[in-house]
């Protein structure tokens, strides 16, 4: 406990910008970390908390090299090969200290975007060889899989699902497969018997904004800023469980669109019908009232325009004399 609240100490005060070029950091403090945490396990090695002291060291060890120490390189190969070689390690520390190493070492040599990605799915697919029922490859693959094309975002996200990945990694994986089924399909469709409660006051024959928006989401109140600055018609699904301290602040903070409030919050049933996770997230339906895109976030503007979203424009009022 003592060495983990010093770990913690250390990184809180360290702020190291690695690509500023600046002069190498005092590393003293993770060097001694390091050390402190290799004679603890060495000298208590039956110790509940000896793995852990492991994990460590592995990971000050990586945070070192990270940092541009050039002396660790060895060491921190032979703690990980001694770790990942000790069965009496519980498989998910090993699988930790294993995942840090390979996708810090395999990623810090990728010069692009493409390259980092490729490492991060090769590292990925070797983890579930060697720990299918580990949840780091598949935590990866979905960050991977949230910034990928459609077509890569559903085969990535549905062989998690059909993996012996963790049941709430399994929930998030089948969650991108859901949402993307919702392109095609009509928004009433989506919306239930409420839809036309949902949509009243949207004029037919235009497209709508429908996006999630919380008071903790800074980004989605921007968006429903936006919404109302350009006078797009919009439905906005409140996450928030306080109805009237929401509603409240969709009134300060002038947010665009129609509102649906819903005590369960991010539990609720638009919620669910409509496959949202969080808030910010934006669908894009066309003038005949059908999804085309739950993904409205990547290249909006571009996407606004090819769906013809207009700002209506204003009429100067007619001057009596």
């Amino acid at each position: 406990v003592a060495l983990q609240t010093e770990n913690a100490q250390i990184n809180r005060s360290r702020r190291v910008d690695l690509r500023s070029g600046a002069e190498n950091p005092d590393r003293s403090n993770l060097q001694e970390l390091a050390d402190q945490a290799r004679s603890f396990y060495q000298d208590n090695a039956g110790h509940t908390k000896a793995a852990e002291a492991r994990q460590l060291e592995v990971f000050t060890l990586i945070q070192l090299e990270a940092e541009g120490d050039q002396t660790v390189g060895d060491r921190l190969e032979q703690a990980v090969n001694a770790a990942v070689s000790d069965q009496s390690i519980p498989e998910k520390i090993r699988a930790k200290i294993v995942a840090a190493r390979a996708f810090t070492e395999e990623t810090g040599k990728a010069t692009n975007r493409a390259q980092y990605f490729a490492a991060v799915e090769r590292v990925s697919r070797q983890l579930i060889k060697d720990y299918p029922t580990q949840p780091q490859a598949y935590q990866a693959m979905l960050a991977v899989a949230r910034v990928s094309d459609d077509a890569k975002r559903a085969a990535y996200a549905q062989e998690i699902v059909d993996a012996e990945a963790p049941s709430e990694l399994k929930q998030a994986a089948q969650l991108i497969l859901d949402r993307a089924a919702l392109v095609g399909r009509p928004l009433t469709e989506a919306l239930g018997e409420s839809a036309d409660k949902y949509l009243e006051g949207i004029p037919a024959g235009n497209p709508v904004i429908v996006f999630s928006w919380a008071t903790w989401g800074s980004g989605s109140i921007e968006l429903g800023r936006m919404v109302q600055a350009r006078g797009f018609d919009a439905l906005g699904i409140c996450l928030d469980n306080d109805i009237e301290a929401a509603q409240k602040a969709q009134q300060d903070a002038n947010l665009g669109g129609q509102h649906v409030y819903d005590e369960k919050g991010p539990k609720g049933d638009l919620v669910s019908q409509l496959k949202f996770s969080t808030a910010g997230q934006i669908y894009l339906i066309d003038k005949e009232g059908v999804i085309r895109d739950v993904r409205g976030g990547h290249d909006l503007e571009n996407k606004l325009s090819n769906l013809e979203f207009k700002t209506p424009v204003l009429q100067e009022p007619a001057l009596s004399l």
